[in-house]
């Protein structure tokens, strides 16, 4: 993605959660990073917990843009003052 309107748009077409279930929000959250094709080289390095519907992310990322995407992914899901993202960006 290339900017925020891209995000933005990403967040308008993605199926929020509505069942308030931590085991379907991480599912939702797990597909839809698996299905975003700037993160999908780097699914496996993000590992998502869900607890009481708090999205907490953790791993590492190429760059400070997906570490923005991934972050967008899963506010959209569970809202933006219900996630932390730990993601580290990996220093070259």
């Amino acid at each position: 993605m290339e900017d925020a309107n891209e995000l933005a748009m990403l967040k308008e077409n993605l199926r929020f959660n509505t069942s308030g279930l931590d085991d379907d929000l991480y599912m939702d959250i797990q597909d839809a990073i698996d299905r975003d094709a700037s993160l999908a080289m780097l699914a496996d390095n993000i590992q998502i917990s869900v607890e009481n519907e708090i999205v907490t992310l953790n791993g590492e990322v190429f760059d400070e843009q997906e570490r923005i995407i991934a972050g967008g992914i899963a506010m959209a899901y569970a809202g933006n003052d219900n996630v932390n993202n730990y993601l580290n960006v990996i220093q070259n």
